[in-house]
């Protein structure tokens, strides 16, 4: 899979040298939008209507597991708000 993302930073802005199969990016190059989600305490989750997806979902490798998904209530509009589509996670860049 080839990414579309285009590096902006210049040669003196890296702040050292990255392998060559590497490139540096200012996360305004690759990210198209930025939301911090439906925030819940651990309190709150449990039952509900909702899977609630946590940052220890997800392993060093970017890997996903859903087995232990926690529970939430959620309303109809975080719903439509706070969903995961396709493509909010890197799946893989490659050159």
């Amino acid at each position: 899979m080839k990414n579309s993302f285009v590096s902006t930073i210049t040669k003196t802005l890296e702040p050292y040298k990255l392998p060559n199969n590497w490139k540096w990016f200012f996360w305004e190059d690759i990210m198209k939008s930025y939301q911090q989600g439906m925030i819940r305490s651990n309190s709150q989750l449990g039952e509900g209507n909702v899977e609630y997806l946590k940052m220890g979902d997800i392993d060093i490798k970017g890997t996903v597991n859903l087995d232990d998904l926690k529970r939430t209530e959620a309303t109809s509009k975080e719903i439509k708000e706070f969903k995961l589509n396709n493509g909010d996670f890197f799946d893989k860049c490659e050159e």
